[in-house]
């Protein structure tokens, strides 16, 4: 092989190394600003939630720190095999909890409404799924740049999801119990989320 060949070669691999480089960490960005989201929104769905719901508070809590500890992980270790597998699990078991509980119904809880904002976690749940599935598949140097769109859909998505969990809701059917009506500025119990899983 010619000196000329060997040093093409090489620039071709910097190339596909960078690239690929590029796309990795597009990567666990995107899955990290999602995760952290929903970690946010699961704890929040925790605090806020009435004692009464002491079991399901503790689940919250637990998602949480799942999804948070996921985050750690593509920080600090980056979006490698293990990783990304584990945080696919994760995302998987969500995903099949809300449709089992929209569909046959969680033990204690019956079959749940589909509300607006479950529905944005289980989009956020999908999306990792699919990055996460797209990461632990090997690419070309074409494909690690079109990892930059689903990423950039994934920042979109953490940031659409912390907007609209800031606003709460109100159970209108509880402020006419406590003889409020449904008026504005009506006293009533708020919090965010009713069940997410």
């Amino acid at each position: 092989m010619s000196i000329a060949g060997a040093g093409a070669r090489t620039d071709a691999m910097t190339t596909h190394q960078v690239l690929g480089a590029v796309g990795r960490r597009a990567t666990g960005l995107g899955l990290a600003a999602l995760a952290a989201a929903l970690a946010a929104l699961y704890a929040g769905a925790a605090i806020t939630l009435p004692g009464a719901h002491a079991g399901l508070v503790l689940a919250l809590c637990g998602v949480a720190a799942a999804q948070l500890g996921w985050v750690v992980s593509l920080l600090t270790v980056g979006p490698r095999g293990g990783v990304l597998a584990g945080g696919l699990a994760l995302q998987i078991v969500l995903a099949s909890l809300w449709l089992v509980s929209r569909t046959i119904g969680l033990p204690g809880q019956g079959v749940l409404p589909v509300g607006e904002l479950d529905v944005i976690c289980l989009l956020d749940e999908l999306v990792m799924a699919g990055l996460a599935v797209s990461g632990l598949r090997r690419g070309t140097p074409r494909s690690s740049l079109r990892a930059l769109g689903p990423c950039q859909l994934a920042v979109t998505l953490a940031g659409a999801t912390l907007f609209a969990w800031g606003g709460g809701h109100v159970h209108s059917a509880q402020a006419q119990a406590a003889g409020a009506g449904v008026r504005f500025g009506a006293p009533a119990h708020v919090h965010y989320f009713c069940h997410l899983l």
